[in-house]
């Protein structure tokens, strides 16, 4: 039984890794603006499922696994955790501070998932940067086409270079508004910042794998 709900854990943490990059959600609460809007995105369903299970697979290990909270990255999590709790209290709009600060805890745990579950560290890294490429081809054909779609089940919104408020590169020489690629992201700067984690993740993978082969290629030779 221990061994199915790992195996569910390790895939659903694929598939989480896979679809983060995805924007599609369901809005709760309308606000003014983006920040004050509540939104219950797919990937906060699918975390907090692998949490609970996670959890229950931890209660029913005996004896309990122990977990080193004694790292400094832990301590500064708790005490950012701490203080993100206590600053909820004093928030003109505590239910909206309540609705972020549990986005830190989702955030918490799906560190937590990451330093602790079982599963496979290259096909996590691969499927993410699967996500990644996705994105990427989207935005390319977005920039080349100079159009968007827009699609309710895969978070996509519709951008237009005409519409003020829209992000774009302008040519004044010219006249032109040239549509920046927002690729399945609320703006096209996210979109450039998923990609340079991507490209810096791809860069680690690959400099450790070339190292490995020295390595091995000196083992040979010195064994022979």
């Amino acid at each position: 039984m221990f061994n199915k709900i790992n195996k569910i854990i390790e895939y659903l943490l694929y598939l989480l890794v896979f679809l983060l990059p995805l924007q599609t959600r369901w809005i709760i609460k309308l606000g003014n603006m983006e920040y004050s809007t509540y939104s219950l995105y797919w990937t906060d369903i699918i975390l907090v499922f692998i949490l609970l299970l996670f959890i229950i697979l931890k209660l029913s290990t005996y004896p309990l696994p122990t977990t080193n909270y004694q790292l400094p990255a832990w301590r500064l999590i708790f005490g950012l955790v701490l203080i993100s709790a206590v600053s909820v209290f004093f928030s003109s709009d505590k239910l909206l501070a309540l609705y972020k600060f549990s986005w830190l805890i989702l955030g918490v745990g799906l560190f937590w998932l990451i330093i602790s579950a079982n599963y496979n560290r290259l096909k996590l890294i691969y499927v993410f940067l699967a996500g990644i490429f996705l994105q990427a081809v989207l935005g390319i054909w977005q920039f080349l086409t100079q159009s968007t779609f827009s699609n309710k089940w895969l978070g996509l919104a519709q951008h237009n270079s005409t519409d003020l408020g829209t992000s774009v590169i302008e040519v004044t020489k010219i006249g032109e508004r040239w549509l920046r690629a927002y690729g399945g992201l609320d703006h096209p700067n996210m979109l450039g910042g998923l990609l340079v984690i991507g490209i810096l993740i791809l860069i680690v993978e690959i400099i450790k794998i070339n190292m490995n082969d020295k390595f091995l290629i000196f083992d040979f030779k010195f064994l022979n």
